[in-house]
């Protein structure tokens, strides 16, 4: 089975999280992005305790391709260390998996 992956990220808004979306899937680095409803992230920045909501948005993509995924979310993100993170997906559908490749470009 070729390596697929799962990006996931948090954006600051509704807007930054369908451009990143659009852009990825436009640009064919991803064959889908899942956008989830705002929610309420509690972390430490800069030595403050920050509550901030974000969206979380859901990447499906290949492992060659993940890369890609990460340079351009970091490049389009408005935050000085947004979290992108890449989970590798151990099984899935294999139709499903086939449809995420032929939805790509080649790495």
């Amino acid at each position: 089975m070729e390596g697929y992956r799962l990006i996931y990220l948090t954006v600051g808004d509704k807007s930054a999280a369908e451009a990143i979306a659009r852009r990825l899937v436009e640009q064919r680095l991803a064959a889908c992005v899942h956008v989830m409803p705002p929610g309420q992230s509690v972390y430490w920045w800069e030595d403050a305790l920050q509550w901030r909501e974000e969206q979380v948005l859901l990447v499906k993509t290949s492992a060659a391709l993940a890369d890609a995924v990460i340079a351009a979310v970091a490049g389009w993100h408005e935050d000085e260390c947004p979290c992108v993170v890449s989970l590798a997906v151990a099984e899935g559908h294999p139709p499903f998996l086939a449809w995420i490749r032929a939805q790509l470009r080649e790495a």
